[in-house]
């Protein structure tokens, strides 16, 4: 464990193990596959108060207090079909309008796939060098050059939760895209029963998407985002006592 990131790290167990029976009751009763709890989820949303905006796709997105919750109805709009006709689909323009440039938390607890929206955007770093990359399928690397420094905001944090495994990873975004080689920046680890954690960072740009390969431009980011560790504690803490209520729902779904 490098001494850049120890704290997330600590973060990133701490929200998977807390989760993660959540998600093993989940996959144990309706699998992951199954329509019946997006459904009740939905229904459960609706039940303490959230009201339907409109959809993108299959992302129904409600405002839930002066927070907005994107909900995934994959395979219940695959199965009831008349649910996803009566939910208005939102232009692209009222869609950005919607959303804003607000950040956002994501839990991926099959087949629940829920985003909290409504952060306000947090500036985790200036990126001032170039950083080297590379494209492990074709074995070359090369340098992305900036012509001025990057402000990297956070964009996302998402925590996918499978039966023996989990995810946390960050997101990271430019604010001003225009003036910006780099789309966004993602850092990810991997928590794996009786395994030590391992992770990535990965670098989008117009072209593609590729393996940062820069020790000390890694060594920057991690330590910028150990330092926001407590932030992105509280973002977590506050989507999830916004969903607490709607997962209870789950269970008094399959007692009654």
């Amino acid at each position: 464990m490098s001494q850049s990131d120890s704290v997330l790290i600590k973060l990133a167990r701490k929200w998977i193990k807390r989760l993660y029976p959540i998600s093993k009751f989940v996959a144990d009763v309706f699998g992951p596959v199954d329509w019946h709890a997006q459904y009740v989820f939905y229904q459960s949303l609706l039940g303490v108060g959230c009201k339907v905006v409109g959809r993108s796709g299959r992302e129904v997105y409600m405002k839930c207090g002066d927070k907005l919750v994107g909900l995934i109805l994959n395979w219940l709009f695959s199965i009831r079909k008349e649910l996803e006709s009566q939910i208005r689909e939102l232009e692209e323009e009222e869609e950005r309008k919607l959303i804003g440039e607000t950040s956002f938390v994501e839990f991926k607890l099959d087949p629940i796939d829920a985003k909290v929206y409504g952060m306000e955007p947090v500036k985790v770093m200036r990126l001032s060098q170039d950083i080297f990359v590379e494209s492990p399928a074709e074995g070359i690397g090369w340098s992305i050059y900036l012509e001025e420094p990057i402000d990297l905001y956070l964009y996302n944090v998402e925590l996918d939760i499978g039966r023996r495994e989990g995810s946390f990873c960050i997101w990271l975004e430019p604010h001003e895209t225009r003036r910006s080689p780099i789309d966004l920046i993602e850092v990810c680890y991997e928590i794996e029963e009786g395994a030590s954690p391992w992770h990535y960072i990965e670098v989008s740009t117009e072209d593609g998407t590729y393996k940062l390969a820069d020790e000390m431009v890694e060594r920057s980011i991690l330590g910028a985002l150990n330092e926001k560790s407590s932030v992105i504690d509280e973002l977590i803490s506050q989507a999830v006592s916004l969903l607490h209520e709607p997962l209870k729902g789950l269970g008094i779904y399959v007692l009654y």
